[in-house]
């Protein structure tokens, strides 16, 4: 039973593929964008590198965060390179979890693999939230600018119904905690993430992570010789990030390079600058990813994270 089912969701990640890259083929101008991958501004795509690196550091500090406040003690370094590991095997493997779930049981000493894994999921939660608040400011940004005048008619309606959609959820979320303030999940809430003591930080962890991948993506475009305006790049490029939330392929591979094929005729740009910006940041993302390669050659401490 467990090897159909193995086999059923190879086989529907394989269609799901070919479904792609048959519409791309159709739509997208493979030689301008090729054209532009070689044509390449390493100065920009180093600075997305560097940014990618970034945000990876600030998670893992904000895991910790996260952690701490269910009484999962572990420093840093750990932090740092447990996230590493992580990382690298959301970006090699199906699905995109196999890493946190690794970093979840390798924490899991002081309170064990249930409240370790809550750790994780709440501190991945807080990243999505991230990039969900950058959207938001971006389209706030378009309007009050003008730059959404722009817009094609379907995409704005979109936007706004989006934006109408997180709004009355951050609204129905605050009037649900306080309603259920003594149910688990609540209560688990409030404490990593809505404490006094941790609000601030996990708000600036959350807000830079958004800000860099956001700020990275935009920096792919500038190397293949796409710039687009600051409350354009805060409004579709999180659209085209959440496509690789999809655990249909891997490391969202497909779904990224469609989402942006789709998007950037929104503000001005073509498919094909869509999908090579796209294929420089999956690349890089992946490269940000290879200091964990040192960390694995290193000889492993016994996975007991709590160091002090």
């Amino acid at each position: 039973m467990v090897i159909r089912e193995q086999r059923f969701r190879w086989i529907l990640r394989a269609f799901f593929l070919a479904l792609i890259a048959a519409a791309l083929f159709y739509f997208v101008d493979w030689r301008a964008a090729l054209d532009a991958l070689v044509g390449i501004n390493i100065t920009f795509a180093i600075m997305a590198f560097l940014m990618l690196s970034a945000q990876i550091v600030l998670s893992a500090l904000r895991w910790q965060l996260t952690a701490k406040q269910l009484d999962i003690h572990f420093d840093p370094r750990f932090a740092v390179r447990e996230y590493y590991l992580a990382q690298i095997l959301n970006q090699t493997l199906p699905g995109g979890i196999l890493g946190d779930a690794g970093r979840a049981y390798r924490s899991r000493s002081e309170r064990g693999v249930l409240a370790s894994g809550q750790a994780v999921l709440i501190e991945r939660l807080a990243g999505q939230l991230g990039l969900l608040a950058v959207f938001a400011v971006g389209v706030a940004a378009a309007f009050t600018s003008g730059i959404a005048q722009k817009w094609p008619d379907w995409f704005t309606r979109v936007s706004l119904a989006m934006l109408g959609l997180l709004l009355l959820a951050a609204l129905t979320a605050t009037i649900t905690s306080r309603s259920l303030k003594d149910t688990p999940s609540s209560s688990l809430l409030r404490k990593t993430l809505l404490d006094q003591s941790v609000f601030a930080r996990q708000v600036a962890y959350s807000s830079a992570t958004g800000v860099l991948n956001v700020a990275a993506f935009a920096a792919c475009a500038a190397a293949v010789g796409a710039t687009m305006a600051v409350a354009d790049a805060a409004t579709i490029i999180p659209i085209i990030l959440f496509a690789m939330v999809l655990p249909l392929t891997i490391s969202g591979w497909g779904f990224r390079e469609g989402a942006a094929a789709a998007l950037f005729p929104v503000v001005g740009l073509t498919p094909a600058v869509g999908v090579a910006s796209s294929v420089v940041f999956g690349v890089l993302v992946f490269l940000s990813t290879t200091p964990a390669l040192l960390f694995a050659l290193k000889q492993r401490e016994k996975p007991d994270p709590k160091r002090g």
